[in-house]
């Protein structure tokens, strides 16, 4: 559909922003670019919010797995984590939405 192909999220504090089905780190869902881990999650239609926790005012990705990642699965889920370690939530920030052009 148009919006989802033209509207983006900008990271604030991560209430309003699915983790898994919403454009929110990159170009496409998190879903999409990790069809493996997703299926795996515990938790696939909860916000950003619910996926980690902060401790001092330093945030921790908390994912939680329904069944063990593989050893197959152990590359994507190195990137995975990668890509996750270079973003946190920021908690004096409203997420938004921002139209892609181009």
């Amino acid at each position: 559909d148009w919006f989802g192909t033209n509207v983006s999220n900008v990271l604030g504090d991560g209430k309003d922003i699915g983790f898994w089905k919403e454009k929110w780190i990159g170009t496409e869902p998190l879903r999409d670019l990790f069809p493996s881990l997703y299926v795996k999650s515990a938790l696939q239609p909860a916000n950003l919010s619910a996926m980690g926790t902060w401790d001092n005012n330093i945030w921790s990705w908390k994912l939680a797995w329904s069944v063990p990642i593989t050893e197959s699965e152990t590359a994507a889920a190195a990137e995975f984590f990668l890509l996750l370690d270079q973003v946190q939530p920021r908690k004096d920030s409203i997420d938004r939405q921002q139209q892609e052009y181009g």
